[in-house]
Order: structure tokens, then C-alpha cells, then sequence
């Protein structure tokens, strides 16, 4: 791999460039995804990209080992509980463990 692609800065810029933040589409997602698998190097970055362009909760509940124990009625909960990970994983990732 090139010398330049271990600055971790222009991952971040490539990955963000793949990502095109402001119009999330399928042709960007699968091109992130495919990024993501290229190598290590990208893997994070663009894994990071990828979930911070998703639309709806479906790719997280096709992470559940039985998608039909999740019924319609707990979407606003399961909605809930995943806004308040993300935002713990955010302050970490911030100010550190406490």
C-alpha cells in the first residue's frame, strides 16, 4: 500500500467522499461496503461512514438473531434503546471512559 494511504486523515476524507453525506443512496452505500472490504486500512472508516448513512432501523434489526420476535409495537423501543447507545458510544468516544 502506498505511504500516503497510512495517513489516517485522507482515509477519513475518502471514506467521507464514498459516503456523499448530503444524498444517501444505495450505489454509496454498496460502494462503501465494498470500500470497507478492500483492506484494513479502510475498514474502520468506511464501516463508520456506512452506518452513519443508514435511513432506517432495518439493517439493525437484520443483526437480531430472530427478526419476528421484533413486532411493530416495539420499533419505538428498540428505537429508543438504540438512540441511547449511540449517544454513550458518542460521549466515550469524546471524553473517554469515566
Amino acid at each position: 500500500m502506498h505511504r500516503c494511504l497510512e495517513v489516517q486523515e485522507l482515509i477519513a476524507l475518502i471514506s467521507a467522499e464514498v459516503a456523499d453525506d448530503d444524498i444517501p443512496t444505495a450505489i454509496g452505500r454498496a460502494s462503501l461496503a465494498a470500500l470497507a472490504r478492500t483492506c484494513q486500512t479502510f475498514k474502520s472508516p468506511a464501516l463508520d461512514a456506512l452506518w452513519r448513512t443508514q435511513t432506517s432501523l432495518a439493517p439493525i434489526a437484520n443483526l437480531l438473531p430472530n427478526k419476528k420476535a421484533v413486532r411493530l409495537q416495539h420499533w419505538s423501543l428498540l428505537h429508543s434503546l438504540l438512540l441511547s447507545l449511540t449517544l454513550s458510544i458518542l460521549w466515550l468516544r469524546r471524553n473517554g471512559p469515566p
